[in-house]
């Protein structure tokens, strides 16, 4: 499993955010291959899918103010013990 940090920011007019995170990915295996450690830093496995492509995961934030109104972020990461990661420039 390699630890993996999201960074989001959120801001509202009228006071407090809440945030959520959701992962999912395209294993077929019914293995759950994420833990989700806090609202920044996931795990996910490394491995590559029995038929050899990476892994891909879908993280989702979902921010929602005090007034209930919901906001939701998605972006995609692949993920491979092959793969070397680079920081954001």
């Amino acid at each position: 499993m390699k630890k993996t940090k999201v960074k989001f920011s959120t801001s509202d007019n009228g006071g407090g955010v809440t945030t959520d995170i959701a992962v999912s990915s395209n294993a077929t295996d019914g293995i759950k291959d994420w833990e989700i450690i806090n609202n920044g830093e996931l795990r996910l496995r490394s491995s590559r899918l029995p038929d050899g492509s990476p892994r891909i995961y879908t993280i989702t934030v979902t921010a929602t103010d005090e007034s209930g109104n919901k906001t939701k972020r998605t972006t995609t990461i692949a993920v491979s013990e092959t793969m070397i990661a680079k920081p954001a420039a």
